[in-house]
């Protein structure tokens, strides 16, 4: 996202994720300086995440766009996450992910299943 609405983002991350989850607690960390952050989720002492995951995900990858940033994932992207890319990227976007694999693995034996 853009290193100038970093701090919005993770100012309003935090009230917006206790809306779905009462005393979640947010924990930003990774690359802040280049504008990628990633975010540990804590459940509250007397509740955890079940029945909130796709909520809590689709909050803030929503919020990620609002901001200007997108939705990436520097190790790859996995079979958890195959909604949110076909969501959060366009068709195109999504057919060149297909492609790329595919031209590095065309019989799919490094990773199978996996988006990226």
């Amino acid at each position: 996202m853009p290193v100038a609405r970093l701090a919005d983002f993770v100012a309003l991350t935090e009230p917006m994720l206790s809306k779905i989850l009462p005393g979640v607690r947010v924990n930003p960390f990774g690359h802040l300086g280049d504008g990628n952050v990633h975010l540990n989720l804590s459940p509250p002492p007397d509740a955890d995440f079940a029945g909130t995951e796709a909520m809590l995900s689709q909050a803030i990858y929503d919020l990620v766009v609002s901001v200007g940033g997108s939705f990436s994932a520097e190790h790859g992207l996995g079979q958890a996450k195959v909604g949110l890319a076909d969501h959060l990227r366009s068709p195109i976007e999504r057919h060149l992910m297909t492609a790329l694999i595919a031209a590095v693995d065309p019989d799919a034996r490094m990773n199978p299943g996996k988006i990226v």
